[in-house]
């Protein structure tokens, strides 16, 4: 059993404002037999360094409730928000990074999600 999982941003390309609300959708692939997904964390980390981030952007706690079926040869889709904070203004003029999510499954395995990016601008 193989289960992949892509996250997609409304708007993961553009600069967006400060305060922004992106949505952001988890879908998980499956090419194998049924599994569940028992627990996700939306993660948000610089691109080149990996760095996980907990300050600039705020992830949604408004998750579906759990555990939701990953069917058969099929894919489960999930959504969340992830609110986009503004740059420092002596800092750079924009924050670049990847949303993405961590997934449990019910079979114990961890699937971590491809991240979408996500580039703040800083205010005017």
């Amino acid at each position: 059993m193989a289960v992949t999982g892509v996250i997609t941003l409304s708007d993961g390309s553009a600069n967006v404002a400060p305060e922004a609300v992106i949505s952001a959708v988890l879908v998980l692939t499956n090419d194998g037999a049924a599994v569940n997904l028992v627990g996700f964390v939306p993660t948000a980390v610089t691109p080149a360094g990996g760095t996980a981030q907990t300050g600039p952007v705020a992830l949604s706690d408004m998750r579906p409730s759990l555990p939701q079926v990953v069917p058969a040869s099929s894919t489960l889709t999930v959504t969340f928000d992830v609110v986009a904070h503004a740059p420092k203004k002596a800092g750079p003029s924009t924050l670049t990074y990847g949303i993405g999510a961590t997934c449990r499954l019910s079979d114990g395995s961890i699937i971590y999600a491809t991240p979408d990016t996500l580039t703040v601008a800083a205010p005017a």
